[in-house]
């Protein structure tokens, strides 16, 4: 995929593994992003929505375990 920005240079799809807290919880989590040699990091429409579908699930997860069934 060509840069959106910079109408240049190919993306490179990426995925990091990143921490992330919630509720004094520890995990962590895949996060998609491209990646385009001039313009820097970004994210498309679907690697957002898939990441917050991860951070989603994450909390839900926590929430289990801390038997915290209030936000589902």
């Amino acid at each position: 995929m060509i840069c959106p920005i910079c109408n240049e240079f190919t993306m490179t799809e990426r995925v990091e593994l990143n921490e992330v807290t919630y509720n004094n919880r520890y995990g962590k989590i895949e996060m998609e992003y491209s990646n385009c040699p001039h313009c820097g990091d970004q994210a498309n429409a679907e690697q957002i929505k898939r990441n917050k579908e991860r951070m989603v699930k994450f909390k839900e997860t926590v929430d289990v375990w801390s038997g915290d069934n209030t936000n589902g």
